[in-house]
């Protein structure tokens, strides 16, 4: 037998009894420590394991395998023991043999064993087996939000590129489906359109209308453009990330005229003396027209006197 470094072989085990019943098998392997390595143990069909020391047991770095079993009821002829599953090691040659450890009872409690053939293995070195080719991909996509906050009720406006990196196309209608997800992953646009790949490139201007609030809260969303045809070898996809916010009304500022305060204080200090001035000045006037009465009835007086004299 010949197997590959790390390959994985098995060797079946089967008892023959040509001529009389037997009951009780065990089976005490050797094989080649580092050429193969055991696996795993399994027993045939109808087989009760026998759990005992010395008659259950297996070591790789000595290179022994010991399983026994019984057989309820006997059998005759040939029968399957079990399946023995190995990993080939490092490269070499090795056995797999039976020792004189080995037994086949019959009802008397008679060894009717005689011998058994020997398995040879040759481990070779492994093959370097070449990397599978990654997957020819036809089409590229990308796609470039114009700018990165929308408002529910307005148009996301992007940009999407197309590339044929393929030379089998030389036209061909490609469909291009666009999903908004929000942030929960949920789908809450989708949208569908068919481009014509008449170049090797390609830059469409394209918008998605957004459904007005409160159908799409503020949060954060992202935007799938994909590819996927018969024809494509592997899907093209692209995603971009935007969010949205509420409307803001415009803030109006008051405007506060910014003057120096030695300036208020002047203007304050103006007033002030403006209305002094004027207080005096209209005081003064009063005075002159009292006292000009006054001396007009002092006249009339003089005269009236003058006159009875």
């Amino acid at each position: 037998m010949r197997v590959y470094e790390g390959d994985t072989f098995r060797i079946t085990v089967n008892t023959n009894a040509p001529t009389t019943r037997e009951y009780t098998v065990k089976m005490d392997a050797a094989f080649t420590p580092n050429v193969m390595r055991l696996s795993s143990w399994d027993f045939g069909s109808q087989w009760t394991v026998l759990r005992q020391p010395g008659y259950d047991y297996f070591d790789n770095v000595s290179g022994i395998l010991t399983r026994t079993g019984g057989y309820p009821g006997g059998f005759t002829g040939s029968v399957r023991f079990g399946t023995a599953t190995f990993i080939a090691g490092k490269p070499g040659k090795g056995v797999i043999s039976l020792t004189n450890n080995s037994f086949i009872f019959n009802e008397a409690s008679q060894n009717t064993y005689t011998g058994s053939n020997i398995v040879t293995v040759e481990v070779l070195p492994a093959i370097k087996k070449p990397p599978p080719p990654p997957p020819e991909r036809t089409f590229d996509i990308a796609l470039v939000l114009d700018k990165p906050v929308f408002v529910a009720g307005e148009s996301i406006d992007f940009l999407l590129h197309l590339t044929n990196l393929s030379t089998k196309f030389e036209k061909l209608a490609v469909p291009v489906v666009y999903t908004v997800f929000n942030t929960y992953g949920e789908v809450v646009i989708e949208d569908h359109s068919e481009i014509d790949l008449n170049t090797v490139n390609k830059i469409l201007a394209q918008k998605i209308d957004l459904p007005s609030a409160p159908s799409l809260p503020v949060g954060m969303y992202s935007i799938a453009a994909q590819v996927d045809d018969d024809n494509l070898t592997t899907p093209a996809r692209t995603v971009g990330y935007f969010r949205i916010e509420g409307i803001t009304e415009p803030v109006v500022e008051l405007v506060t005229p910014k003057y120096p305060n030695n300036f208020l204080i002047y203007i304050i200090i103006a007033l002030l003396i403006g209305l002094i001035v004027g207080g005096l000045a209209k005081s003064h006037k009063h005075e002159l027209i009292v006292e000009e009465d006054a001396l007009t009835t002092k006249t009339k007086k003089t005269k009236t006197k003058h006159k009875s004299s």
